[in-house]
């Protein structure tokens, strides 16, 4: 049985003021795990023109898919119907629900990821800025 891919998991429970020490090879495999994790979401981590152009190929990818998807009468899958909000405008909920918890427990077990994980939480406070100014815009609109 493998453990919990969870913050608190035991790979905190294993971290010390050193880092991550596992106590089995469980352990070593659950904080590897993590490791690739957040190395294959690891373009949040990128400058944000680096990060922009990853989401807005995913984005195109997912959409993509989703036309497929249409053309051939299936339920289009999530964030693959353009008539809807796609990657691009869901980023907050994706960072607050999966990304920080993700890098955060990574950051806990291996402190000198630091660095990656604050350009992760920079790159969410440019969403929020984005979030924020797309909902004012939406006001104005509705006011005039």
């Amino acid at each position: 049985a493998s453990a919990a891919l969870a913050p608190g998991a035991a790979v905190g429970a294993a971290a010390g003021a050193g880092g991550f020490q596992p106590s089995s090879a469980e352990e070593a495999i659950l904080g590897l795990q993590i490791a690739l994790k957040c190395a294959d979401i690891g373009h949040l981590s990128l400058s944000w023109s680096g990060h922009m152009q990853w989401v807005q190929r995913l984005e195109m990818e997912f959409f993509l898919q989703g036309d497929r998807e249409r053309d051939r009468s299936m339920d289009l899958g999530f964030l693959m119907d353009r008539r809807k909000p796609g990657v691009s405008q869901t980023q907050v909920g994706f960072f607050d629900f999966v990304v920080l918890p993700l890098f955060g427990t990574f950051e806990s077990a291996f402190p000198l990821v630091a660095p990656i994980v604050d350009a992760v939480r920079a790159n969410r406070g440019r969403w929020v800025e984005i979030e924020a100014w797309s909902k004012a815009e939406a006001e104005k609109a509705d006011c005039a």
